[in-house]
């Protein structure tokens, strides 16, 4: 197989010859920090622009078939109806809500049914799950926020400003958690982080040699390259 310019790192292609500003068409960068900065600087850009560190082509773009960034959790989503019609999120819909004698709603029911916070409550204490509501506040921007109590969200938003639950089964709860129920807030937390930044647009994906390393839910350059560089 022909060797490419990928093939080697900087040093080695200037020992070649190589006029690498010139004939890669690209920015080189040789510490940690200036690569991060590089591709912090060029993120939302229409035009993908990379740059090369350790001999490694790095660029970030924006990743227009993001996935639901809670697809990996241990806890779930549920949408009110509302929620799937006023911010089109059918797609995000996790379809794994079960009643105690395990039948999985169909889409459709999330759709027709629960359509209250009461409905909803309804049916995940009947079906001993754990829970917590979710606000969401969408004007320039889409804040969300947990809460134990209808009450404290409606004060706070109104009831519109309901936008549903995350949940996890009592089982789930003390397998997974050992019944710590700060520890789960913490988690949901950080997933309520990418999930604004999912419905704001901020999703990108950080390119290595031609291949989507990582998915980025905000702006966080950094932690995106752990493991990677």
């Amino acid at each position: 197989m022909k060797a490419t310019y990928l093939d080697y790192s900087v040093k080695e292609l200037k020992d070649l010859g190589v006029n690498v500003n010139v004939e890669l068409k690209t920015d080189i960068v040789t510490t940690s920090k200036d690569l991060e900065r590089f591709l912090f600087e060029n993120l939302g850009e229409e035009e993908e622009k990379g740059v090369f560190y350790k001999g490694r082509y790095f660029s970030i773009k924006g990743d227009e078939f993001r996935e639901n960034p809670l697809s990996y959790e241990d806890f779930k989503l549920f949408f009110n109806r509302e929620s799937l019609d006023n911010f089109n999120l059918n797609g995000l819909i996790n379809n794994e809500l079960m009643d105690k004698k395990g039948r999985v709603l169909s889409e459709n029911e999330f759709k027709e049914d629960y359509y209250s916070i009461e409905e909803c409550e309804a049916f995940l204490r009947k079906n001993d799950y754990l829970y917590f509501l979710i606000g969401i506040q969408s004007h320039s921007n889409s804040q969300i926020s947990l809460y134990e109590s209808d009450k404290t969200l409606i004060k706070n938003f109104g009831s519109e400003g309901f936008f549903g639950f995350f949940y996890m089964s009592k089982k789930d709860f003390k397998k997974t958690y050992y019944n710590d129920t700060s520890l789960l807030l913490k988690h949901m937390r950080e997933g309520m982080e990418r999930l604004e930044h999912y419905l704001m647009g901020n999703v990108y994906s950080l390119v290595i040699d031609g291949v989507v390393e990582n998915t980025i839910y905000g702006f966080d350059i950094k932690e995106s390259l752990e493991g990677v560089i």
